[in-house]
């Protein structure tokens, strides 16, 4: 995500906070820090926000989901998870559903979308440019949601 050499230059004590929304994953960044350096020549300090617009949806450098009021909301009561229901159970006293999708569903989509940064964060050279595929081509995908 930050080039060959993977450095984040010309910041002290960078932070990169990435929120999901636990329902429908929905990511908000926050990028903080302490000072940012004059760089020497033309060096310029590497612009997070930017270099992280190919790995997430242009409405997470809008604000914190985890500061707006959405995030402390309860999920309307509602709310399910994109298509379909596969099987529900218990465990350990708690309930549980899976739930299967075709990424042509918007909302699953859109998920994807939103989670799609993970990707490079734990697979090495991972990429998730398929979800930008025709119509046709996403309905032989599925994602499946506990």
């Amino acid at each position: 995500m930050f080039g060959e050499e993977e450095m984040i230059i010309g910041y002290e004590n960078p932070r990169i906070n990435l929120y999901l929304r636990a329902h429908d994953m929905r990511p908000s960044l926050q990028v903080k820090h302490d000072a940012k350096w004059d760089m020497p020549g033309e060096t310029e300090a590497t612009d997070i926000p930017e270099m992280l617009k190919e790995w997430m949806p242009g409405y997470a450098f809008e604000g914190s989901t985890a500061d707006s009021s959405s995030a402390s909301e309860e999920v309307d009561a509602k709310w399910t998870p994109p298509g379909n229901l596969l099987k529900s159970y218990k465990s350990h006293g708690r309930h549980f559903e899976i739930w299967c999708s075709s990424l042509e569903d918007e909302r699953a989509n859109e998920m994807l979308r939103g989670m799609r940064i993970l990707i490079p964060m734990y697979i090495e050279g991972g990429t998730c440019n398929f979800l930008d595929d025709a119509e046709w081509s996403l309905k032989r995908w599925k994602i499946y949601f506990l």
